[in-house]
């Protein structure tokens, strides 16, 4: 009868959840803010009384609603209060969250550990997936209290005080590791084992923005240890050495993402780009080099599988790379940018590159959804002897700043997934284009402003349009903006 009773019992809790969490657990989380948290101006309702007995309802706590456990904590500035002060949080605190699987401590001023209160207390905490100890004040004996959590899925350790080299073998037991960012510290190098080195065997992304690395090759060296990395973002990072060797980069056959946005390591990684064979995208902005340097661009038309490429704010001058001819040549049209043709977003912006108006060259890129070109010199093409169809359908298209004195591009007629278009500042010349509206009703973003437009402005009315904002300020257009718009589209919020 008894055992009846406990599996009704779990059926009953199974289906209608509980009324409330654990005493055990809100007592926790009460002595954890009198002992750690002790600001008044956060988790104010975190107290003893009647009115708030039921934790899963405070602030920054999730709890399971089938069994009132607590599985997640979002304690991000919590001691914001006591910000000037650095803490020594008792880790112990933390042991009765058995079933905790998410736990934000990030931007608390947190230097450390009290004695026995170290992270190797939540070695029983078997389903903590997710870390996040960013923005705090630890240096590298934190790696030492990690040892036990080795159900961690994720865990952050960026922007705190982390220095000089960094021994990857104090990260070995966290074995179900997929994601770590340590960027934002003073890490200068990495050292790994030997070629048998077999730990952190699932880590897909890895984080190291903002970084200084001394030897570019050895830091190389020691990622290719890591076979199953996917991410690798160095944004903002400086590397005083160089990678000099293809056979460095022979192991990165997974790597499918790579941002070297601001890094001092375009020029060098760029030379040996084609060993990074799965690569679907590519962000090299603001590296403010030129084409003397990156001739071997070419490389690029090696990466097979590249679906996304970021090139903005590098003040690319002199010439592109012909792709067989093997002769210098000024437009984009005989770069190896037009034989990528897995590439699904094309960003361009702010360079000098010379682009045609009609984007014809692109036209073979079947897979081309987003192109952003915007602010290069764009230039209108002589009418084309034979009449061609883009294999593309576009969901954005952006040319702004081209001051082109041309009318409408015709490709845009055979377009129907448009959701954003952006031809502001270009002095385009004609009447709008209605049939722009009546043929891509997903719609969202038209911005026309400070052109040269005339005509009657009309909308097909159509009230499952998603028509948010439309820019049309600064041109000729004869008559006025149908009252019917602000019944249709009531959140537009610019048309004249």
């Amino acid at each position: 009868m008894m055992l009846v009773f406990f599996l009704l019992t779990i059926i009953l809790e199974g289906c209608w959840g509980t009324e409330g969490c654990l005493e055990q657990e809100r007592s926790a989380l009460l002595r954890l803010k009198h002992d750690f948290f002790n600001d008044p101006f956060n988790l104010e309702n975190w107290v003893d009384d009647e009115n708030h007995s039921d934790c899963c309802k405070w602030e920054g706590v999730e709890c399971n609603t089938s069994t009132g456990r607590v599985k997640a904590l979002y304690l991000s500035s919590k001691r914001q209060f006591l910000y000037s002060t650095a803490g020594q949080l008792n880790a112990s605190l933390l042991t009765p969250f058995q079933q905790l699987e998410t736990l934000h401590l990030d931007s608390n001023n947190i230097a450390g550990f009290v004695e026995n209160g170290g992270l190797e207390r939540l070695s029983g905490l078997s389903k903590l997936k997710l870390l996040n100890l960013g923005r705090n004040l630890f240096n590298n004996s934190i790696f030492s209290s990690l040892a036990g959590l080795s159900s961690l899925r994720t865990l952050s350790l960026g922007y705190n005080r982390l220095k000089g080299s960094i021994d990857v073998k104090e990260l070995d037991s966290l074995s179900n590791l997929n994601v770590l960012d340590m960027g934002m510290n003073e890490i200068e190098d990495f050292s790994v084992r030997p070629k048998d080195y077999s730990s952190l065997r699932r880590l897909h992304a890895l984080v190291l923005d903002d970084v200084t690395i001394r030897d570019g090759s050895k830091f190389f060296q020691a990622m290719g240890s890591f076979p199953s990395l996917k991410t690798l973002s160095l944004q903002f990072s400086n590397f005083t050495g160089t990678v000099n060797s293809q056979e460095t980069l022979d192991n990165f056959t997974n790597l499918e993402d790579l941002t070297l946005d601001y890094s001092s390591l375009h020029i060098s990684i760029l030379k040996s780009i084609a060993a990074f064979t799965s690569l679907k995208r590519l962000s090299i902005q603001n590296g403010r080099f030129d084409f003397k340097s990156f001739l071997l661009i070419i490389s690029l038309c090696r990466l097979g599988h590249l679906q996304e490429l970021h090139m903005g704010g590098n003040d690319l001058r002199g010439t592109l790379p012909c792709l067989y001819l093997n002769q210098l040549t000024g437009n984009i049209s005989s770069s190896p940018l037009i034989h990528l043709t897995s590439i699904e977003r094309l960003f361009l912006s702010y360079n000098q590159f010379q682009i045609p108006f009609s984007l014809e060259p692109f036209f073979n890129l079947s897979k081309l959804k987003v192109f952003s070109g915007e602010f290069n010199e764009i230039y209108v093409e002589p009418e084309s002897s034979h009449s061609t169809t883009p294999k593309f359908q576009l969901e954005s298209v952006s040319l702004s700043g081209s001051d082109i004195h041309a009318t409408f591009p015709k490709f845009l007629y055979n377009q129907h997934d448009l959701e954003l278009v952006d031809f502001s500042d270009s002095n385009l010349k004609g009447e709008f284009p209605n049939w722009l509206l009546k043929n891509n009703p997903n719609l969202s973003t038209l911005v026309l402003r400070n052109n040269s437009l005339s005509g009657p402005f009309q909308t097909p009315i159509q009230p499952h349009w998603h028509l948010d904002a439309l820019h049309v300020s600064k041109n000729f257009f004869q008559g006025n903006i149908p009252l019917e718009i602000g019944v249709y589209f009531p959140s537009v919020f610019k048309f004249v």
